[in-house]
């Protein structure tokens, strides 16, 4: 009798992989083997199942696992959906110091704030006939009256933006013979021209 009992017994198979899943008496095979697909079951199916949610909250104490990454835009962390807005973690991202490419890129704002301030209060102080410094070496045949186009351009966007904080439209330009100085488009293109030699 005790032989036809163990011959009975039937062994679950798992559907997926073809393993045996060993089951004890008194416990039910299908749990069992749900249980085994769920989390030892080396089929592929079971394992991208498995991989769907591996985007775990970094909340302390929190366990929710997402299907895609849900990034705090200060911190820059990974976090679950209840927990995704900086106040919800505890966010530390306003302190964080900033990469060398963020560095470099205030201190160019920076600097070329500064220098726009100082060259736009010195430039209307300037002469027309000193050639500022050029940048790069013209040719001879670009220079016009002492300046690159370049050069030029800049002077006249200088002044343009010298006048128009000073709030005055009426200031007479000492570029330009005997006209009035004007703001804007129109008269900026005008002290290109006048600058170059052109009119």
């Amino acid at each position: 009798a005790g032989a036809s009992q163990r011959d009975d017994v039937q062994v679950p198979v798992c559907p997926l992989c073809n393993t045996p899943v060993p089951v004890r008496r008194g416990e039910m095979p299908d749990v069992l083997v749900g249980e085994h697909i769920d989390r030892h079951c080396k089929a592929d199916p079971a394992q991208r199942q498995r991989k769907i949610f591996t985007n775990k909250c970094l909340k302390p104490g929190c366990k929710q696992k997402e299907m895609m990454k849900v990034i705090c835009e200060q911190c820059h962390k990974n976090y679950c959906l209840k927990h995704r807005h900086p106040l919800d973690h505890d966010c530390s991202g306003a302190g964080h110091p900033l990469s060398k490419a963020g560095h470099a890129a205030l201190a160019r704002a920076q600097a070329s704030s500064s220098k726009a301030a100082s060259t736009a209060s010195s430039g209307a102080a300037r002469p027309a006939d000193s050639p500022s410094a050029p940048s790069t070496s013209p040719p001879a045949a670009v220079l016009q009256n002492g300046l690159s186009e370049e050069e030029a351009l800049q002077r006249a966007l200088e002044l343009s933006l010298a006048e128009s904080a000073r709030g005055s439209l009426s200031l007479l330009d000492p570029l330009l013979p005997g006209g009035a100085a004007g703001v804007g488009p129109e008269g900026c293109w005008k002290r290109v021209q006048v600058l170059l030699g052109r009119k």
